[in-house]
């Protein structure tokens, strides 16, 4: 019985990541057909850390119903997180840690230092991200929208690996949730 319930849930979990993976088909086709593929940044991100919670909203609900919250438990979120340790909520590799992949043909590949399906170790953050795309844009970040003040950007673009140059000294990385706190600086 329990064998069933947890094929269940890896069966949801499946037909997910099929869905994500034809809409980003879709998504691809049309930037193709619009003639501007070759020449778009494409950033996909997972989150952070498998989750070993049980949450849903009705314990009667099956893994596939939309109302439910389940996801995979403590044993599948182990494997999912290997090689790291523990999981999304702590401070570990574990919990912190995030795949990410760029795509960018008229800049990654073709005569470039970075090749295409290569890897790269540099650590980044989430918030890196809105560094990169202004960058990668040209576009500089303002000091006030419509007269209001905003807080400056905070992060490092990433463009730097992506055009195979160095990336600049960075300060400190901190995480903090709940109880869980940790700083990363370099391999540290």
């Amino acid at each position: 019985e329990e064998q069933g319930w947890e094929s269940s849930r890896m069966a949801a979990y499946a037909g997910m990541v099929d869905r994500l993976d034809q809409e980003i088909g879709r998504l691809i086709e049309y930037l193709k057909q619009k003639g501007v593929y070759d020449n778009t940044l494409l950033v996909f991100v997972s989150d952070n850390g498998a989750c070993p919670f049980d949450r849903t909203k009705g314990k009667e609900l099956e893994p596939f119903d939309s109302q439910s919250y389940w996801t995979y438990d403590t044993g599948w979120a182990h494997v999912g997180n290997v090689p790291f340790r523990y999981y999304k909520q702590n401070s570990h590799e574990g919990g912190i840690a995030s795949p990410a992949i760029f795509h960018w043909p008229q800049v990654i590949g073709s005569g470039s230092k970075v090749k295409p399906n290569s890897l790269d170790a540099t650590p980044a953050h989430l918030i890196d991200l809105m560094a990169t795309c202004l960058d990668v844009a040209g576009v500089n970040y303002p000091d006030n929208v419509a007269g209001r003040p905003i807080d400056p950007l905070m992060r490092l673009s990433l463009k730097p690996v992506l055009v195979g140059a160095a990336m600049p000294e960075r300060p400190y990385m901190y995480f903090h949730f709940s109880t869980n706190r940790a700083l990363r600086i370099k391999d540290w």
